[in-house]
């Protein structure tokens, strides 16, 4: 059954999903826990989004080499990887990203994060300022930021949009900058995603 809203949504069995309108930090990461329980560690080979102009994604797979179940990974290590930068969403592979998402959302979630940003890994490029701007015309062409968001979010599954739409609901009540990033967000991909979720 499609709704107008995720928190309208329904499971296989046709009973309500969770609502996330009101939801708080501890019920976002529970479904964050159920929603990527079964994503399987891509593979050593597949950590990197490689990259040209710097060899931050090679130190990012270096770091990752070793961490193939996100449940155990430290916020500490999180928020520092790589060599203290916090940048380590940025450089992951597709894959990767969404294999490691749900450790920086619950960290970010219980506060423990003061470097890493994964709220702009997720809106980053859906912003009114940057959904229509070219990445790089001379090598990407017109490929904008808002094609690449689009892009590496295809990854989630229906859980996985909701239970990242409900972390973007708390972070959105934390303050008005980030709450105009998640409107923005909504209004380019979650919205309208979360309606064709079942």
């Amino acid at each position: 059954m499609t709704q107008d809203r995720w928190w309208e949504a329904y499971d296989d069995n046709g009973d309500p999903l969770p609502r996330a309108d009101g939801i708080d930090a501890a019920g976002a990461e529970a479904l964050i826990r159920d929603a990527f329980a079964d994503v399987a560690f891509p593979g050593h080979w597949t950590l990197s989004a490689g990259g040209p102009a710097t060899d931050e994604p090679r130190r990012v797979a270096e770091v990752f080499a070793d961490k193939t179940d996100w449940r155990t990974l430290d916020s500490a290590f999180l928020d520092r990887a790589p060599d203290g930068q916090g940048s380590a969403l940025s450089f992951l592979s597709d894959a990767a990203w969404r294999f490691y998402l749900p450790a920086f959302l619950i960290a970010d979630l219980r506060g423990e994060l003061s470097h890493a940003r994964p709220l702009h890994t997720i809106v980053g490029g859906l912003t009114d300022e940057d959904r229509e701007r070219r990445i790089n015309p001379r090598l990407y062409g017109e490929r904008t930021w808002g094609d690449n968001a689009r892009h590496r979010l295809s990854m989630l599954d229906d859980a996985q949009v909701r239970a990242v739409s409900a972390y973007l609901e708390v972070k959105a009540r934390a303050s008005a900058f980030d709450a105009r990033l998640v409107t923005e967000a909504r209004a380019a991909w979650f919205d309208a995603r979360l309606a064709r979720a079942t």
